[in-house]
């Protein structure tokens, strides 16, 4: 059984462990698959209990130099990161929450390694909420305020989901619904 869901829209590969990451919002999981999985495979390793911090994962990203798995869960407004090697009942080694993040519903993650940084898309349809690309230190944790912020009439963003990242040039793509 894969433990994948219909609502699984955020998917991550890692070259170096040749590993598929996917979140699984109904199951508040990660599941993590070999690379060459075919069909009904289990996964190799599931994050998924209490201690995880997960509700409803949306979206994953993976940091294969410094061995994360980084989660956008838009459940608790947060972003958790998890060593790379987790399974079961893991705790996160970092959170990202709070008022000063101005995290609201995650939908993109993306880690720049050339930079240090750490990319979330963030969109809210509530009026005065923040829809935009949210810039953070790669390693920050708690209530902090993002370094940078793209948002506004002139970007263009309307409602974000998933984001990539060029680490050579350091531009952003994003995947939008207009």
């Amino acid at each position: 059984m894969t433990r994948l869901s219909r609502t699984t829209h955020g998917i991550a590969y890692d070259t170096t462990n040749d590993e598929i990451i996917a979140p699984n919002p109904l199951a508040a999981a990660i599941v993590i698959f070999r690379g060459g999985a075919v069909g009904e495979e289990a996964p190799v390793r599931t994050i998924q209990g209490a201690r995880t911090g997960l509700s409803r994962p949306e979206t994953v990203a993976v940091d294969e130099k410094n061995d994360e798995i980084i989660v956008g869960d838009p459940g608790d407004r947060r972003v958790l990161v998890y060593q790379r090697s987790a399974d079961g009942d893991a705790a996160p080694v970092r959170t990202i929450q709070g008022p000063n993040t101005k995290l609201l519903q995650i939908v993109g993650v993306s880690v720049d390694l050339v930079r240090d940084l750490l990319v979330v898309s963030t969109y809210s349809r509530l009026p005065g909420g923040l829809t935009g690309l949210l810039i953070f230190g790669r390693t920050d944790h708690g209530d902090v305020a993002p370094k940078r912020v793209i948002a506004g009439p002139k970007t263009g963003i309307t409602r974000l989901r998933q984001i990539g990242l060029d680490p050579e040039t350091g531009r952003i793509f994003v995947a939008a619904i207009n």
